[in-house]
């Protein structure tokens, strides 16, 4: 009795998770009035999805949640849940699991959230910034023009004003790192990713050039606001017993940072080498999104290209439980840098 009592007890357990991990496809919508008004009214929650009345106030607010504190505040203020929240609470379910049985049955009902990349998990949005505004179905508005987030494009729906004909245009937004002549593929490679291992941790640092985009509606013609940003993202794994690998939590640290690439004809570098990113809290993922080129591409009728790639990238990226050595991604040589960055300090 004892048995099949814990049996019931866990399968319970598992439907509940199911039950909250599972993306279901949202009814086909219309933007509707806003009712529900947001701080300051540039940004309304209207039945769990942002409304931003710009595309300018739009990309203000996705680059200004870089962090889990912004984050949280944010959405208290707006009664809001976020994809990227949403899909936090599902790493810490896959954390707390301890036979690779309830693993696997938790991670099936989390697809379209999280996949396995590497031998990592990872959040399926790349951009954290697009996470962190978008709802748990992935949507969010400027004025009457919907986004919806996919992994590395932005699918947006609009109403010709004239023909009344709904005309929906995909944006892609993570840049390539390397082009084809340097990975001599068919395809441009869109990161760079490191990591070291010792027995029993492991740290991972993937680097993306980011272009976000938020696309409004003025008098019928259509704008692009757009910006750029380089996102370092920091995650850890762990030994366990049974398991093997597991993500957990730890304090992740980004260190001398520097980087140098040309969009659009403008050379832009980020020479802060002695510059540090980490959180004094314990965090299942570290971003740093440094945004650049902002207020240069501002509402204009046609979308900025991507960068051709980077002309260097420098960085180390360790965790609290590695000490004083880290795993180093260094693409090329940054001009005016010549000190390398070592993998132990």
């Amino acid at each position: 009795m004892i048995m099949k009592h814990i049996s019931i007890v866990l399968l319970a357990g598992l439907a509940a998770v199911a039950f909250a991990c599972t993306k279901e496809t949202p009814p086909e919508q219309t933007a509707p009035e806003p009712q529900e008004m947001g701080v300051g009214g540039d940004i309304v929650c209207i039945d769990g999805t942002l409304h931003f009345s710009s595309g300018e106030v739009c990309l203000n607010t996705l680059e200004s949640l870089t962090s889990e504190e912004s984050l949280h505040a944010f959405e208290k203020a707006h009664n809001f849940t976020s994809w990227r929240s949403f899909t936090d609470g599902m790493l810490d379910d896959i954390i707390a699991c301890e036979t690779p049985e309830e693993y696997q049955a938790v991670f099936e009902t989390c697809a379209g959230y999280l996949k396995m990349d590497n031998d990592r998990l990872m959040p399926v949005i790349t951009s954290v910034g697009y996470a962190s505004i978008a709802d748990i179905n992935g949507v969010f508005y400027v004025g009457d023009v919907k986004h919806t987030v996919n992994a590395e494009s932005v699918t947006i729906e609009r109403t010709d004003a004239k023909t009344r004909a709904v005309e929906v245009e995909e944006i892609g937004y993570v840049a390539p790192v390397f082009d084809e002549t340097q990975t001599r593929g068919e395809i441009s490679q869109k990161y760079t990713d490191r990591r070291r291992e010792t027995k029993k941790y492991k740290v991972f640092s993937r680097t993306n050039v980011l272009r976000h985009s938020a696309v409004q509606e003025v008098n019928g013609q259509k704008y692009y606001n757009t910006s750029f940003a380089i996102q370092v993202h920091v995650s850890g794994q762990k030994k366990k017993t049974l398991i093997g690998w597991n993500t957990y939590n730890d304090r992740f640290y980004i260190e001398n940072l520097h980087w140098d690439l040309t969009i659009a004809g403008k050379r832009i570098s980020f020479e802060t080498y002695r510059n540090n990113y980490s959180k004094t809290e314990s965090t299942k993922n570290l971003y740093a999104t440094i945004g650049f080129g902002n207020g240069q591409f501002n509402m204009t009728p046609t979308e900025v290209p991507m960068p051709s790639g980077f002309n260097c990238i420098v960085h180390r990226a360790r965790s609290r439980e590695m000490g004083n050595c880290g795993v180093v991604t260094d693409i090329n040589c940054c001009q005016g840098i010549y000190l390398p960055v070592p993998e132990c300090i």
